[in-house]
């Protein structure tokens, strides 16, 4: 029911913000994610993603997701 859109990234930005919108059109909000991390996977009540680090190592993270 709702869709998530990434906004552009200017070159050298390393954060990326995404506006969600319900299946009506309107915006249900904004989520902006920490530096160089990028969503795998959105389900009903997670997010999955990949963030890298300095020596571009990267990493799984998974945050709990909550919706009215």
């Amino acid at each position: 029911g709702y869709v998530w859109i990434g906004e552009y990234v200017l070159p050298g930005e390393t954060q990326r913000t995404y506006t969600i919108v319900d299946s009506t059109g309107h915006v249900a909000g904004r989520l902006t994610f920490p530096p160089r991390t990028s969503p795998l996977e959105i389900g009903d009540d997670y997010i999955l993603a990949v963030s890298q680090d300095d020596l571009d190592v990267e990493q799984l993270t998974m945050w709990s997701l909550s919706r009215p």
